[in-house]
C-alpha cells in the first residue's frame, strides 16, 4: 500500500514538473525547485536535531516520542 502511494506520488510529481514549468516560466520552475531543496534539507537538519536532544537512539522512537 505504501509503495503504491509513493509511486503515485511520485509518477505525478514527474509528470507535473514539466507542465508547470511551461506555465510559469522556466525561471520561476528552478527558483522553486531549488526552494524545495533548501526546505529538504532544512528538514532532514531539524530531525536530526530533534534526535540529538531527546537522546533518541532511532527515528522510530523519535516519532513515537
Amino acid at each position: 500500500m505504501v509503495f503504491t502511494l509513493l509511486g503515485a506520488r511520485l509518477g505525478m510529481g514527474i509528470v507535473g514538473i514539466p507542465y508547470v514549468a511551461i506555465q510559469v516560466g522556466f525561471v520561476f520552475a528552478v527558483i522553486f525547485q531549488v526552494l524545495f531543496i533548501a526546505f529538504g534539507i532544512l528538514s532532514i537538519w531539524l530531525l536530526l536535531q530533534a534526535r540529538a536532544l531527546t537522546g533518541k537512539s532511532s527515528f522510530s522512537e523519535l516519532g513515537i516520542y
